[in-house]
């Protein structure tokens, strides 16, 4: 008998989680106990890769949909959305982020259904700490948490310490897409074949940062330490790839900077893959993560990576070795390590060899997920 197991999730931007959930639900393919269901608010970004990769998906009715928007309504939700689940012949229910997790809870529980809540942030409860209530309910009602890294779960536990024995940490997994770091002749290859403005010449050091254009990744601390770089090394560029509100406001800063010839504001991009082995450094600078997919797909390429000590950050970067952590809002200490690697190949080489080794040996997408396959089956057993 094949078990369906349901991934729910809302979102307005597409990010690492809701990557890591569609990785999730095509691996879940693989293994004929179970079927993958994703479940979502009708958002094009799943309507694209359920269809892409052949994988089942339900649109959640709007009459459900219009009580997930306030937490005065979620009962209701829960109600109407764990009957649904009943008649989807759902077995179990994922839930990702942190608002399905508290609704999926409840539904799970209407539905008399195992739930699994995968956390990816930590940022929801540092805005508002009265959220872990919602979070311990969870668990009182049986969720079973994981979490995407050690210090996230360290987190959780620390601020609600009974629903420690419901938590479990599973890293988010990538495959490694390259086995060699690519010359300055393969990377020149690559950018020609790239439609984006500025050009990208072939001795341009290129930096990249990747992600939602939102406040808390800081992208404009970026540009700032972009400026004070060129001002003593002139050949390079930054990409900075991905779509959001702030982004007006940072391509002001750039034309206040006059570094419209620059930089290059790629907006959401299909060939991110292509974008970063065209590159030769990765840069990230939020103040929160969980376990960034955009770290690791830089870290899989390979590319030497600079990014704020935050989060699973320093689970992926070790100072010196495939990388260089930073503190939040230090644009300065940014630009000195944007100075060391784009003077120095054999270090950014060297740091890109070492961050795949990384990937293959901690970050396996088979050996990861495979540990979500054996939860299930502990959960359904």
């Amino acid at each position: 008998m094949t078990l369906r197991i349901a991934h729910f999730i809302e979102t307005n931007i597409p990010g690492g989680a809701e990557q890591v959930l569609i990785d999730l639900a095509r691996y879940t393919q693989d293994n004929t106990a179970f079927r993958p269901v994703v479940l979502h608010f009708k958002h094009p970004f799943f309507s694209e890769h359920c269809e892409k990769y052949g994988i089942e998906q339900i649109i959640i009715p709007e009459n459900i949909q219009v009580y997930f928007k306030s937490i005065k309504t979620l009962p209701l939700f829960a109600w109407h959305f764990g009957r649904f689940l009943k008649q989807q012949h759902i077995q179990l229910l994922h839930s990702h982020l942190y608002g399905p997790i508290t609704g999926g809870a409840l539904a799970a529980a209407v539905a008399r259904i195992p739930h699994i809540g995968t956390l990816h942030d930590v940022y929801m409860i540092e805005e508002n700490p009265r959220r872990m209530l919602l979070i311990k309910l969870a668990a009182f009602l049986g969720t079973e948490f994981v979490t995407v890294s050690k210090q996230m779960q360290a987190f959780y536990c620390q601020h609600a310490p009974r629903i420690c024995s419901h938590i479990q940490t599973i890293y988010n997994g990538l495959d490694s897409e390259r086995n060699t770091v690519l010359s300055q002749p393969e990377k020149a290859a690559f950018r020609t074949q790239l439609k984006i403005h500025p050009l990208l010449a072939a001795d341009d050091i290129v930096i990249i940062c990747t992600g939602r254009l939102v406040a808390l990744k800081q992208v404009d601390r970026l540009i700032k330490a972009f400026d004070t770089l060129r001002k003593t090394f002139k050949p390079c560029k930054l990409l900075i790839v991905g779509e959001g509100p702030e982004q007006a406001a940072l391509e002001k800063i750039t034309h206040q900077l006059q570094l419209d010839e620059h930089i290059c504001f790629t907006g959401f991009r299909q060939d991110v893959a292509q974008l970063l082995a065209c590159s030769d450094i990765f840069v990230q600078c939020s103040t929160t993560e969980g376990l960034s997919r955009s770290i690791l797909e830089a870290m899989a390429t390979p590319l030497p990576c600079i990014v704020t000590n935050v989060g699973g950050n320093s689970e992926l970067i070790q100072a010196g070795e495939n990388g260089y952590l930073i503190t939040v809002d230090n644009p300065q200490a940014l630009a000195e390590k944007l100075q060391m690697l784009c003077t120095d190949v054999e270090l950014r080489n060297t740091l890109a060899k070492i961050s795949l080794t990384k990937i293959s040996n901690t970050f396996s997408r088979h050996a990861n997920f495979q540990q979500y396959i054996q939860l299930y089956t502990r959960q359904l057993s």
